[in-house]
């Protein structure tokens, strides 16, 4: 009969356990060895100074003698010459060393404030005695600081660009720069020299509606007693600054007179009213026109307000009229 294999399992599942145990104690007592024979860090002791130290630099003081002003110094002299104690002994221990010139070598900054740089390196150092934010000498001219920036940019022209033209035809480029040659000559009188003064021109005409308007308050109403600025009629230059427009004011308004003489003068002088404020400031204008006004003024802006005044003096007689149609004979 042969032998059952399960008879021998007990023994090789005790003897794995056996041999994992040794293995975790062997391990466990090598780290305790490595710990038990590793050396100690050093402590600091309590009164050992701290390996971070703080430097001051003691900025550099002028002398009281070459501070003092005059006024101190005539006094001190004269209480030298009438006292003769002896002087005062001064502290020379912790004070003395503390206020021990740093040799220049160790300044951060320079006597101009400026920050102090190995020499040869950037622009060229500042003339003595100049103060802070200075503009450079003629020494620093062309030179580059430290703490300038570099144009990233920074372009330079080529035997290219001075030969290429990249607008225009070829007539454009035969043409261009073409002053100051020999045929810039006859070329500069037919097209000018291409520099032209910036001239004002009146505004274009633009039909008058009152029903398009974009704001109907600027119409007027009859509450206010300006209705006639929505009357339909079309805006027209003043025929003339030299009086022609208020000449046909005043005949118009003759006219007016002349054909409503049955209504009531009060009525009349109602609605006559607009047609003469608006004929006086046109006579205003006319007369700055012709006693010498500013020559930019009577160029630009007396056209306009003498075209203003001319529509609205139109509109004025056109709406009386049609009101006085109505009135009782």
């Amino acid at each position: 009969m042969p032998p059952d294999p399960r008879a021998h399992a007990p023994d090789t599942d005790v003897l794995d356990r056996l041999i994992a145990g040794v293995s975790s104690a062997a391990v466990m007592a090598f780290a305790l060895m490595v710990l038990l024979f590793q050396h100690p860090t050093a402590k600091l002791a309590e009164g050992e100074a701290s390996p971070l130290r703080l430097r001051f630099i003691v900025r550099e003081r002028a002398s009281p003698d070459a501070v003092m002003d005059p006024a101190r110094l005539d006094a001190a002299a004269r209480s030298g010459a009438t006292s003769h104690a002896p002087p005062m002994a001064q502290p020379t221990s912790a004070v003395a060393t503390s206020t021990q010139p740093v040799p220049s070598q160790m300044r951060l900054y320079g006597r101009d404030g400026r920050v102090r740089v190995p020499e040869g390196i950037g622009a060229l150092p500042p003339a003595p005695g100049q103060p802070p934010g200075s503009p450079p000498d003629g020494r620093q001219a062309g030179a580059r600081g430290p703490f300038d920036r570099v144009n990233p940019v920074e372009y330079r022209e080529t035997r290219f660009d001075r030969v290429w033209r990249g607008k225009g035809t070829a007539g454009d480029v035969a043409l261009e720069n073409a002053h100051g040659t020999v045929t810039g000559g006859a070329v500069s009188i037919p097209l000018g020299t291409g520099d032209q003064p910036a001239r004002a021109r009146p505004p274009p005409p633009v039909r008058f509606n009152p029903a398009l308007h974009e704001r109907i308050a600027d119409l007027g109403s009859e509450a206010t007693g300006d209705a006639y600025k929505a009357a339909p009629i079309a805006e027209e230059p003043a025929p003339g600054l030299e009086g022609a427009a208020s000449r046909a004011i005043r005949g118009q308004l003759a006219l007016l007179g002349r054909d409503f003489a049955h209504c009531k003068a009060s009525l009349f002088a109602d609605f006559a009213r607009p047609v003469r404020l608006h004929l006086s400031q046109l006579e205003g204008i006319e007369y700055a026109f012709a006693h010498g006004a500013d020559p930019v003024r009577a160029e630009h802006l007396l056209p306009r307000e003498a075209d203003m005044a001319y529509t609205l003096a139109r509109r004025a007689l056109w709406h009386a009229r049609k009101k006085l149609v109505s009135c009782d004979r």
